[in-house]
């Protein structure tokens, strides 16, 4: 760093140029690195600069004509189904696995009872079938999906479409990946023994 009222000369600037061009594409060794680290210390950053620094970076404006661009982009980005599963993948791993809804937990029951070591829950995220996480799927050779739908999360406040059109579109979802879906709606846990007959003739067909 030249000192205040220091000025480089023609030849000296033509030196730094000629060094930083030689260095493009390389890497500085540990030994370069812990030097140029000694030499740093002592050189604080004044309040002034610190506030300009700021300054810039928080003062620029963004136009309402590229935070739309940004918006239309994100948009065309969350469309490919490839980028859509990376980041829903990267937030799963960088959050905490839910724990199963006491639906799910008595759904869970259920299907170990009437099918031991045939279906696993995987709807704390282990699992993505074209971007959606299923809550049960068999893992014995059938290509089975078992889902539980809470009657606040999959109502049509929450999701504008009806029972019947919520309940189509999953299937039809994991049908373009081979896989056959029940549905099962968290009223017909009052009802057990109906619900087992249900997945009995599911588990059979």
């Amino acid at each position: 760093m030249p000192k205040k009222g220091y000025k480089q000369t023609k030849e000296h600037r033509a030196n730094i140029k000629a060094n930083h061009k030689g260095m493009k594409g390389k890497h500085p060794s540990k030994e370069t690195k812990a030097k140029m680290s000694e030499a740093n210390m002592g050189h604080s950053v004044s309040k002034e600069t610190r506030a300009k620094i700021s300054k810039n970076r928080r003062g620029v404006p963004v136009s309402k004509e590229t935070r739309e661009r940004y918006c239309i982009a994100a948009k065309i980005r969350w469309q490919n189904p490839i980028y859509k599963e990376r980041v829903l993948r990267a937030i799963a791993k960088g959050s905490a696995k839910p724990k199963p809804t006491k639906p799910e937990r008595i759904l869970r029951d259920i299907l170990n009872k009437l099918f031991p070591r045939e279906y696993k829950y995987v709807g704390n995220r282990t699992l993505w079938i074209g971007c959606k996480n299923p809550d049960f799927v068999h893992i014995n050779g059938q290509k089975k999906i078992i889902e539980m739908f809470g009657g606040y999360w999959h109502s049509f406040a929450k999701t504008g479409k009806t029972k019947h059109q919520e309940k189509k579109q999953r299937i039809e979802h994991f049908a373009k990946y081979n896989f056959k879906t029940l549905i099962v709606w968290q009223y017909e846990l009052k009802n057990i023994k109906k619900l087992k007959g249900k997945l009995i003739e599911f588990h059979n067909r």
